[in-house]
């Protein structure tokens, strides 16, 4: 049986990248999830039509955004990527892609005025359950 518990009592909410982060543990360890299809899939049946699913996609080795696009445009849902550089002079870059079923809700003021484009990656392969490529998504030195 799992364990599930909220260390921290009250929720952190940052108007800047409009997040509310309730950090978990699950039997004692952080809480982690899937950027997979059937993961996806499960994520929406907890979230009302115009609803919006954000995946924390920041990773100083792996550039996740183009997965979570790729899951988005399978599922038939809309994304954008919200990054945040952090408050100077200790803030640290946080990236978030938001998908929902509702382009009218992510075209929202304060999602739409952090807004960056999301580059496509070439021969990006739907990740499951069953399929994942690392090596597909490293980031590249350019």
């Amino acid at each position: 049986m799992l364990e599930i518990s909220f260390p921290c009592s009250v929720p952190s909410y940052c108007a800047a990248s409009l997040t509310l982060s309730c950090p978990a543990t699950v039997n004692g360890a952080p809480g982690q999830y899937s950027i997979t299809a059937e993961a996806l899939a499960i994520y929406r049946r907890h979230v009302k039509s115009g609803g919006i699913i954000a995946f924390h996609v920041t990773n100083r080795y792996l550039d996740l955004v183009p997965v979570v696009q790729e899951l988005a445009d399978a599922a038939g849902l809309h994304a954008v990527l919200v990054a945040d550089d952090g408050e100077e002079p200790m803030g640290s870059r946080s990236d978030w892609v938001l998908l929902s079923d509702s382009e009218t809700r992510l075209e929202a003021e304060p999602i739409e005025e952090a807004e960056e484009a999301i580059e496509p990656r070439a021969g990006l392969r739907l990740w499951t359950d069953d399929f994942n490529n690392i090596v597909q998504v490293l980031k590249r030195d350019d």
